[in-house]
């Protein structure tokens, strides 16, 4: 409790200090506010260029891969393309291809060092990611963050340009080499194994229920049947021992229960009430007589509670008014039980004779079982030996076009350039919340720290009373503030007139700058039309938000 009342107090001293300083609370935190968000014009802006292509893998390459590589296979093959798409040989080319007639605008007016530093620009903050990565299909972003939009939008989309141009290149025919031998003994083994399998078909739905891998076989209905009986069985038992536990239970209870009928204590009550009166005269010397603890009365008081309290504690809380013999119920419930028990065991025993019944006629159906499963391996046997003939000449074919794949490195793809990047409308840094968070963290900051420091450099006392706790002196009397009729004039306008004016007018400058920096980050076009021409800018507003308007009422 005295916890709490501290934390209020210090809550209420925080806000009477807030209260007191608020105009240096309010011009430091406006004072940061506008530097952090005005200093936010001058950062370099930094804009982001992402585009994005697929690459779909061929079956062949994704058979090698699963079966005749080893597991690192995949991060070998995504760290090749990140360097084929962003390594150096790319950068060097990239570089060469913005030197071409076709693309010399992107270094038109950069010297050597400036194409340098593009270089080394490009090396460090090119990034290559997977949004979507299988064996069979890639979905791959290309990014690059720089400080001209449209030089990051012609890397990201040259580089990739190049990557697929290179790799088509390459590809072209590559796997268009395979041997018609290989082909014609594939197709020859399928038509066998086809062949087979229909035989095979027609074999099992003859004999279903005597097969071993059927889920309705004879020999998996023989096993479930089995297992249910044991379940049965050990259900009966468990029946046979509730029957049993039932009935000496039925037995040992008593067919008559006593009741006792109880009431609250009436001295208890009593007891109680004093207890009321003495605290209610408590609250009537601490509120209205205003007595301290050391009071000997109130001292005298605090015992006879505590008193009290031990003797309400040793008194009991209900007695004994009436007692009575009434029938047991718990009795009835037993025998209900008993006999609900004695019927389950009986339904149990019927299911299990009918169980073993069936049972019976599973083991007299089994006994075709070795002649049929015999002529069925025989069947599958010979599907196995022409599944293995056929992949035989896969195996070869196999190892024709991966050899031919594995020539030119990541090979077997086919390649969309799906999303080039589009023209680039607003950075990406610094970004517009960050920089609002930043402005509002560091103005309630330092307007804080501007109040603490005034506050506790303040050695003025507020009150009589804090005066009285400091120095342990009694206080006779106070006079109050004397204000005269001019100087509280003075403070009327202040407070009616001056400091509202002053609250708008830096609420309008930081909802000006605010709306500076948000076209400036959101919306560049119109901040560099509103910096070239202010009045055009106006008119065209006003008319575009007359135009929304009208296709609002339509």
């Amino acid at each position: 409790m005295m916890r709490q009342t501290d934390q209020t107090k210090s809550l209420l001293e925080a806000w009477g200090a807030l209260v007191r300083y608020r105009w240096r609370f309010i011009l430091a935190t406006f004072g940061v506010m506008s530097g952090v968000l005005v200093g936010s014009f001058l950062l370099p802006r930094q804009y982001k260029a992402e585009s994005i292509f697929d690459r779909n893998t061929d079956m062949v390459l994704t058979e090698m891969m699963d079966h005749g590589a080893s597991r690192t296979f995949m991060d070998s093959q995504r760290a090749s393309l990140i360097e084929e798409i962003a390594g150096q040989i790319a950068i060097d080319e990239l570089i060469e291809t913005f030197k071409t007639p076709e693309k010399s605008h992107v270094l038109k007016g950069l010297n050597d060092f400036e194409i340098e530093a593009l270089r080394s620009a490009v090396t460090r903050r090119v990034s290559v990611s997977f949004d979507i990565g299988t064996p069979q299909f890639d979905r791959v972003r290309v990014a690059f963050l720089y400080h001209d939009r449209e030089v990051a939008r012609a890397v990201v989309n040259t580089l990739v340009e190049n990557y697929i141009e290179r790799t088509r290149h390459t590809i072209n025919g590559r796997l268009a080499q395979t041997a018609d031998f290989f082909h014609s003994e594939v197709a020859r083994s399928r038509e066998l194994i086809e062949v087979l399998e229909n035989k095979k078909l027609t074999f099992e739905i003859d004999h279903s229920d005597l097969l071993p891998d059927f889920p309705g076989s004879i020999q998996v209905r023989l096993t479930d049947a089995q297992k249910e009986l044991g379940k049965l069985q050990q259900a009966e038992d468990a029946l046979a021992m509730r029957v049993h536990s039932l009935h000496e239970l039925t037995e040992s209870t008593p067919e008559l229960t006593p009741e006792i009928v109880t009431t609250r204590n009436p001295r208890l009550s009593e007891l109680e009430q004093k207890l009321r009166e003495l605290k209610e005269r408590e609250e009537s010397f601490t509120g209205q007589y205003k007595m301290t603890q050391k009071h000997p009365d109130l001292q005298l008081l605090h015992e006879q509670i505590a008193h009290l309290n031990m003797d309400i504690q040793a008194t009991p809380k209900e007695v004994v008014t009436q007692k009575s013999v009434s029938a047991n119920h718990k009795r009835e419930t037993l025998e209900v039980q008993f006999a609900q028990a004695v019927t389950a065991q009986q339904v149990k025993r019927k299911e299990i004779v009918s169980l073993k019944e069936l049972i019976d006629r599973y083991n007299q159906h089994s006994a075709q079982l070795f002649p049929v499963r015999s002529d069925y391996r025989k069947l599958s046997r010979e599907i196995s030996q022409s599944q293995r003939q056929m992949a035989f000449w896969e195996e070869n074919l196999r190892r024709v076009q991966m050899s031919l794949t594995a020539e030119s490195g990541e090979r077997g793809n086919r390649l969309n350039f799906i999303k080039p990047c589009e023209p680039i409308s607003k950075p990406v840094s610094p970004n517009l919340v960050q920089v609002l968070m930043a402005s509002v963290v560091l103005g309630l900051t330092v307007g804080t720290m501007n109040v603490f420091f005034a506050h506790r450099m303040d050695d003025s006392f507020r009150d009589g009373e804090e005066m009285t706790n400091t120095f342990n002196i009694p206080l006779l009397g106070g006079v109050s503030e004397i204000i005269s009729k001019k100087q509280r004039m003075e403070r009327r306008v202040r407070n009616m007139i001056l400091y509202p004016l002053n609250t708008s007018a830096m609420a309008a400058v930081l909802i000006m700058v605010i709306g500076l920096l948000y076209l400036n980050l959101e919306k560049p076009h119109l901040f560099e039309q509103l910096k070239g021409n202010p009045a055009a800018f106006f008119r065209q507003s006003s008319g575009g938000y007359g135009h929304d308007a009208a296709m609002g009422k339509e």
